[in-house]
């Protein structure tokens, strides 16, 4: 999912101004007016996507705030995917490509909780 195109930035503005291959172009009011927006997202959507079309990377590149932030993400992630799992789980009757989904769903869920670890290891 997200977490292999997540970067680092001190702000919304220092990551828009490090990835973002057209911020450098807009005046002060655009990037101003851009910021914000970018902000209301962050704040609503735990985090900001740049495309790849739009990245000076040319991948797609992903600001998820600090560590803690980045944490209670992951945390909110983790949390949706297992109430729609328990979901899916309570179903006596599965097709094979459900079955298959799940213990792709189940293997991402450990790679977050590893995430997880690791983040509270360097937050020690």
């Amino acid at each position: 999912m997200f977490v292999e195109n997540r970067t680092t930035a001190e702000n919304v503005q220092d990551f828009l101004e490090k990835y973002h291959a057209q911020y450098a172009e807009l005046d002060s009011e655009k990037a101003a007016s851009f910021v914000t927006r970018k902000q209301t997202e962050f704040h609503v959507d735990g985090l900001i996507i740049i495309s790849e079309n739009q990245s000076k990377t040319g991948k797609q590149v992903i600001y998820f705030g600090n560590d803690e932030q980045y944490a209670n993400f992951i945390k909110d992630q983790i949390a949706s995917m297992s109430i729609d799992l328990e979901a899916i789980r309570a179903k006596k009757k599965k097709p094979a490509r459900i079955v298959q989904w799940i213990a792709r769903q189940d293997e991402y869920i450990k790679k977050l909780n590893t995430i997880l670890e690791d983040l509270e290891k360097i937050s020690k």
